[in-house]
């Protein structure tokens, strides 16, 4: 199975509703242990088409804290394999894919999530030609995904950000 992820936005600071907690105050246990950042840095294209990097990505798990059950996340090898990644200046993206061939072997049971920071623009711009340009299919993704390779090899591990689940609010950034 391929991991999928989505790209959300807001960023995960605005996330939380619930104000800083003061020096005497500890933060509540779901905010302490509901996500986890995986990778954080940039992704970047073979040598042959850009020098750019897309600066400004975010690979964040999301789980239940009180859940007491084993979830897909938990117990997927790609949580580890992300954050075995974290001292790469930036992830390789392969090619962007037709998802048509590979529905089958898709799995999104995994709650792993891809941001984008506002001020990314160049990155921003990328993913939304590839996903704003496209026709959303009636299961809510697109139907092509951005591929991108975990490791040096690149025969094994990869990983395909599939779909756009909020529009981008251009006002709020400017």
């Amino acid at each position: 199975m391929i991991p999928t992820f989505r790209i959300v936005e807001p960023t995960p600071q605005e996330l939380t509703q619930e104000p800083a907690p003061g020096p005497s105050t500890p933060p509540p246990r779901h905010a302490l242990s509901s996500h986890r950042v995986l990778y954080r840095g940039s992704l970047s294209f073979p040598s042959s088409e850009s020098d750019i990097p897309l600066e400004g990505i975010c690979f964040i798990a999301h789980f239940n804290p009180t859940s007491t059950t084993k979830s897909a996340l938990r117990t997927s090898s790609l949580p580890l394999s992300l954050e075995s990644q974290r001292g790469r200046a930036a992830l390789n993206i392969i090619s962007v894919v037709s998802l048509a061939s590979l529905d089958q072997r898709l799995d999104d049971s995994i709650d792993v999530k891809m941001y984008i920071h506002p001020q990314s623009i160049i990155c921003r711009a990328y993913f939304e030609r590839i996903f704003c340009t496209d026709n959303i299919r009636p299961d809510g993704r697109s139907s092509l995904g951005v591929r991108i390779r975990l490791d040096d090899l690149g025969v094994r591990q990869h990983i395909i950000v599939t779909k756009l689940l909020m529009p981008i609010r251009r006002g709020r950034d400017r």
